[in-house]
């Protein structure tokens, strides 16, 4: 447990350490006023938050017991509520801007899902044919 424990804080910190950073650069390039504070204590807190839930999202998208679909629907879930939560909530949008940003993030997510599952059919397919190779030069 206290293994566990340790891991999902270390890759939490790493996930909040690279929302950050992205997010101060994209800050400083859209800000043009140096004096406006746009990372308050709130904001860190959630996107901490943020970070810890993706960290459990991704433990439980690793879990080879679970049928991949099932794990698919549960990251995607977490994902969309840790997304909601955290990054939508707190800018007080309107219900369409809301389900606008669910949407693009829904799509989003699908996207990349889809593009992991075609590199690692392809990555499987390639390592099942190394294995079935028998060399006819062998010593």
């Amino acid at each position: 447990m206290k293994k566990l424990l340790k891991e999902l804080s270390v890759r939490a910190c790493i996930y909040f350490s690279i929302i950050i950073a992205i997010y101060s650069f994209v800050a400083l390039i859209f800000n043009s006023q140096d004096d406006v504070v746009l990372l308050n204590a709130g904001n860190i807190l959630l996107y901490f938050v943020f970070a810890i839930l993706l960290t459990v999202a991704n433990k439980i998208f690793s879990i080879k017991n679970i049928n991949v679909a099932l794990r698919l629907i549960v990251h995607l879930i977490i994902c969309a509520i840790a997304f909601y939560s955290c990054l939508l909530l707190p800018l007080s949008l309107t219900s369409s801007q809301t389900f606008v940003g669910m949407t693009f993030f829904t799509i989003v997510y699908l996207l990349v899902a889809g593009i992991v599952a075609i590199f690692s059919a392809r990555l499987k397919k390639n390592l099942e044919k190394s294995e079935n190779y028998t060399s006819q030069f062998k010593k």
